[in-house]
């Protein structure tokens, strides 16, 4: 499985852990979303910056 793979993988993974918990498109859910998929894939051993990590110069929600 290649790197980009597991990713989306992982954000399946992420999304199913989040559903009943979060709405997709309440207010914060990507930021939800991006530091559990940032924590999964830290696991894997596949570094990975959020959004606002990338970002750091725009307000992301």
């Amino acid at each position: 499985m290649n790197t980009n793979e597991m990713i989306r993988q992982v954000e399946e993974e992420v999304r199913k852990e989040l559903k009943g918990i979060m709405n997709e498109d309440a207010l914060g859910y990507i930021h939800c979303f991006e530091e559990r998929k940032k924590e999964k894939l830290k696991e894997k051993g596949i570094p990975y910056q959020t959004i606002r990590e990338r970002n750091t110069g725009i307000l992301v929600d």
